[in-house]
């Protein structure tokens, strides 16, 4: 039976838990006049539960009571809050990351925070192992963790000692692979380039710009000589990269796809591809084989930081010496591929 407007609500938490049944009354409405409530309590099974619910709307006492009670603050709830506190400052890539990361994290995101302990938080990262996650990807569900304990620190959901985020095991078994980058070789950029099938040309936009996984997502300009954008550092932001010839012909339709993909599909993908060819890459070894590329070809150094988004460390070259468009489109004609 349906409990009258106003009455409160009686629902079941996820999981395995001593007490999974909470009781919630409505404090009021939003400026959307959707209901705002608060925990009353929880319950090992639903008959108490209802019957606490009960009491409680037939007594003032116990209502004026609960006037300061705690609430029942999912982790989920945590993330999604840091999430629209600071979405307008941080790029898309940082959004599209940590939303990735909620959906990574469904085994515990229902969780109060307050019942997320060592053992509980492991179990979940163990089972995003067995899954056949990075290391990589493991790092960022961590930090997503942590700055949802801290979130709710600030808020005094829970004590500051019940952050077990910081001892999260996230080692996997195969870790050499997560530092080391080896770039294509020669042979097997001409056998992309034998392919002839789109995603080999996506790929191959990644190797002859230099880009970053997410910035060929969220480009800024494209004209027929270069492209603009970048993320996450002062020296990265708003570059112009310079258009190799071999991938002009296809640049724009490459563009297009990718602005219409997201971040957390695009690393599946590609793995995926380069499964199919046998062949043993990430994306960053894209970046990596376009820094070699160009060493070889007699590209400078500071160039080469600079197309790149990395900072050269020299005061006088990062304010003073700025490199004209014509002098990075000649610079990246030196790269030679066929």
């Amino acid at each position: 039976m349906k409990n009258p407007n106003g009455f409160g609500t009686v629902t079941k938490l996820k999981g395995k838990r001593r007490k999974p049944w909470v009781v919630k009354v409505t404090i009021g409405f939003d400026d959307e006049g959707r209901q705002k409530q608060k925990c009353i309590g929880t319950f090992s099974n639903r008959l108490d539960a209802l019957k606490h619910l009960a009491k409680y709307n037939s007594s003032k006492e116990m209502q004026e009571s609960y006037e300061t009670v705690n609430e029942v603050h999912t982790l989920g709830e945590c993330i999604n809050c840091i999430i629209e506190r600071d979405k307008n400052r941080k790029s898309k890539s940082w959004y599209d990351a940590k939303k990735w990361c909620y959906s990574l994290l469904s085994e515990i995101v229902d969780v109060d925070i307050k019942e997320l302990n060592l053992t509980r938080l492991q179990k979940a990262f163990d089972n995003l192992k067995k899954q056949g996650k990075t290391q990589v990807t493991l790092g960022k569900c961590k930090i997503a963790v942590g700055t949802a304990f801290k979130y709710a620190i600030i808020h005094q959901w829970i004590p500051k000692d019940d952050d077990f985020s910081m001892y999260i095991d996230i080692t996997t078994d195969n870790n050499e692979r997560k530092t080391i980058h080896y770039p294509f070789s020669r042979e097997e950029i001409r056998y992309l380039i034998d392919q002839k099938d789109f995603f080999s040309k996506v790929v191959l936009a990644y190797i002859l710009t230099g880009c970053r996984a997410s910035e060929l997502l969220k480009i800024d300009k494209l004209t027929d000589d270069y492209l603009v954008c970048g993320l996450k550092t002062k020296s990265g932001k708003n570059r112009i990269i310079p258009i190799h010839p071999y991938i002009k012909p296809f640049i724009k339709e490459v563009i297009k796809y990718l602005d219409s993909t997201k971040y957390n599909s695009i690393q599946p993908k590609f793995q995926k591809y380069m499964n199919s060819l046998n062949m043993n890459h990430t994306m960053h070894d894209t970046r990596n084989t376009f820094a070699t590329l160009a060493k070889e070809s007699g590209i400078d150094h500071r160039t080469i930081k600079k197309i790149l988004g990395h900072s050269t460390n020299d005061i006088t070259e990062d304010l003073y010496i700025k490199e004209s468009t014509d002098f990075l489109i000649q610079q990246i004609k030196k790269i030679k591929i066929d």
